[in-house]
């Protein structure tokens, strides 16, 4: 009887071992295969252009902004100013004479055709009774990225380059186009400063975008 204890305590004694190496040896395979996974996981060029694509459309367009009725001029919109004398030059709108600080602007027979084939204009009624509209000018297209250096496999970053596609109105507010061109350096650069007039068909820009693994998927970092 006491032989026999003394060789199942030897055999519970030779398991604990067994079992603790096969632990350990779980263990380091499990490590193993995250780290073979961590190691695999790859940022592709095709991730890149989607996640550089969706920044930019995330930016919204460039827009042109102005009223049309009786507009009432104030700092931040004159209707004798600038952007509504490019306007004016394009055949988009009429203004008529100053009458107590207000002026009388419509939208011409162009105007309103160019408007209604621009899609996402906005258009709201102000408490004076003139109708503001907003007007999408250009969009941002993506045109490559670079390769994705990855420091570790969680992180990742990448440059790209994008450029301007301008509509119709867009090609108006061009600051190399002709009209932007017939009106002195003062005007233009007010236009370039504050009303969206850019060189819509210039060199493509650059930028730079930061990503991180998260919850199973790559996202934008928010550093």
């Amino acid at each position: 009887m006491f032989e026999e204890e003394m060789e199942l305590e030897k055999k519970e004694f030779g398991l604990v071992p067994m079992l603790l190496v096969g632990a350990l040896v779980a263990a380091i395979g499990l490590g193993a295969g995250f780290i073979y996974k961590e190691t695999r996981r790859q940022f592709t060029a095709d991730q890149a252009k989607q996640m550089a694509s969706t920044v930019l459309a995330v930016q919204g367009p460039a827009m042109a902004h102005f009223h049309v009725g009786q507009v009432k001029s104030t700092n931040e919109d004159r209707p004798d100013a600038a952007q509504y004398r490019l306007l004016v030059k394009a055949g988009i709108l009429q203004v008529g004479k100053e009458a107590n600080k207000t002026f009388p602007v419509k939208l011409t027979a162009s105007g309103e055709k160019l408007v209604a084939e621009i899609p996402g204009v906005q258009r709201t009624q102000d408490a004076s009774g003139a109708t503001s509209y907003n007007v999408p000018l250009a969009e941002r297209r993506l045109v490559d990225v670079s390769a994705a250096s990855m420091p570790v496999p969680t992180r990742a970053q990448f440059d790209y380059r994008w450029k301007w596609t301008p509509n119709s109105l867009g090609e108006i507010y061009d600051a190399s186009g002709k009209l932007v061109q017939s009106f002195n350096t003062w005007d233009r650069q007010t236009m370039i400063d504050k009303f969206n007039v850019k060189f819509y068909h210039g060199d493509p820009q650059k930028g730079t975008l930061r990503v991180v693994w998260q919850n199973d998927r790559w996202q934008v970092a928010k550093e």
